[in-house]
């Protein structure tokens, strides 16, 4: 059975059963084994967790920093901790998203490859159609091998679509 990763740090067991069709049981299992599987990602969470708490700032390998702050109302404070462990992760998604635009706009002729928009973890370019090939291969190249202010130990993955306009590529 496939069960859907994205999320598990963050929901509660019952919606994360309701979303992937699975009992409690099953769901209560399945994060049992992820947590022994990743250790890591646990300890990642606790040491965030332990910075919001400590009032400290998250700092993100690019260098941004945010504060949380926990307010004594549960509901808030569980928000609060479940914005505090994402901020690294969509921060950093956001940065290395920027830096490969950058990196596009540096190397790739504004006439052959106009940057329509950004979007989280997405570039959305306006390409002849004949210059297509070439600008994919050399996105793909940027995007999986950005030039980075510190070391990334992580393999970065690039999913392309095309179309004769935006609509056509989702």
């Amino acid at each position: 059975r496939y069960i859907s990763v994205s999320g598990v740090q963050t929901c509660a067991l019952p919606i994360f059963a309701a979303r992937n069709g699975v009992s409690l049981e099953e769901a209560k299992r399945f994060f049992a084994m992820f947590d022994k599987t990743f250790p890591e990602i646990g300890e990642f969470q606790d040491r965030i967790l332990k910075l919001v708490t400590d009032g400290q700032p998250v700092v993100t390998p690019f260098g941004r920093s945010r504060i949380f702050t926990y307010t004594g109302d549960s509901k808030q404070d569980s928000h609060t901790a479940n914005a505090a462990v994402n901020y690294p992760v969509q921060s950093t998604c956001s940065d290395l998203t920027l830096t490969a635009a950058l990196m596009v706009r540096r190397s790739v002729p504004a006439s052959k490859c106009g940057i329509v928009n950004i979007v989280h973890d997405s570039l959305w370019l306006q390409v002849p159609l004949d210059e297509l090939n070439e600008i994919v291969y050399t996105v793909e190249g940027i995007m999986t091998n950005p030039e980075l202010p510190f070391q990334f130990n992580c393999p970065l993955k690039v999913a392309t679509t095309s179309g004769l306009n935006l609509g056509a590529t989702m």
